[in-house]
């Protein structure tokens, strides 16, 4: 569930900014230079939060093991850190592919079709 949403509102996303990408591409910008703003986003929207996630649990859990009075290397050694990283990779590539193949789509698109239905 939480991957077909992450995967709808990419898309959403990236199809809302249809006349604002057509824009770009008429004023001058190249294809090469949006491929970088894509890129960019993708790392606010999906490898940022992800980051500060990991981030907040780890001081999270630190401070529950001080307060429990528990051993860390205990912790460590039962903590599910392969399925704490596929579920961090699945959610990131869900948000490139989703983002990369709606700019793709988006890039495949005229320029004037676009601006045309400015109106």
């Amino acid at each position: 569930m939480g991957i077909a949403n992450v995967w709808a509102n990419a898309m959403g996303f990236v199809q809302n900014r249809k006349r604002e990408l057509s824009r770009y591409l008429s004023i001058g910008m190249t294809t090469g230079q949006m491929w970088k703003i894509f890129g960019l986003e993708v790392f606010a929207l999906g490898v940022r939060p992800l980051a500060l996630g990991i981030l907040l649990s780890a001081i999270g859990t630190m401070a529950l093991l001080k307060i429990g009075a528990l051993n860390p290397e205990d912790f460590l050694a039962v903590m599910p850190a392969g399925t704490i990283l596929a579920f961090g990779a699945v959610l990131l590539a869900a948000v490139v592919l989703a983002y990369f193949w709606g700019a793709a789509k988006l890039m495949k698109g005229g320029v004037a079709e676009a601006l045309r239905d400015d109106g």
